[in-house]
């Protein structure tokens, strides 16, 4: 997972796309999450969210990850 801020996401939007491709990309400002950039799930199953089954427990988890 890389975690960057919109002013960086912005400069270098190409960049990042191409990376999303293979890992999650959460977009922050200001310690909140706004967004994440990940590649879309054609078929994986259950895989769509990685270890999680939907976005809310994705989200859940990434409340309680120390970032710091």
């Amino acid at each position: 997972m890389l975690y960057v801020t919109i002013a960086e996401l912005a400069a270098h939007l190409d960049k990042y796309i191409e990376m999303a491709k293979d890992e999650d990309i959460f977009i922050r400002e200001n310690g909140q999450y706004l967004a994440m950039l990940t590649a879309p799930d054609f078929g994986k199953g259950d895989k769509q969210y990685g270890p999680f089954k939907t976005t809310e427990e994705m989200m859940k988890s990434l409340e309680t990850e120390d970032i710091s």
